[in-house]
């Protein structure tokens, strides 16, 4: 495993996070056969950072508009 300190070229500082080489597996119907074989692999992500129990609270607020 590595961690390379470095800069962006705004100079902000960052950390590359690394673990060396990483070698691939997969059976016949993996994201890893099908881009080997010149496919493109797409896997559909979500993303949801709301707090709802905060959002509940926010709900009750009286707010003056």
């Amino acid at each position: 495993d590595s961690i390379i300190q470095a800069e962006d070229p705004s100079g902000r500082e960052y950390y590359w996070i690394g673990g060396g080489v990483t070698h691939w597996e997969g059976g016949p119907e993996s994201d890893f056969r099908a881009v080997e074989e010149g496919f493109v692999s797409v896997t559909p992500l979500h993303l949801d950072l709301t707090s709802y129990p905060q959002l509940d609270e926010v709900r009750g607020w009286r707010l003056a508009l």
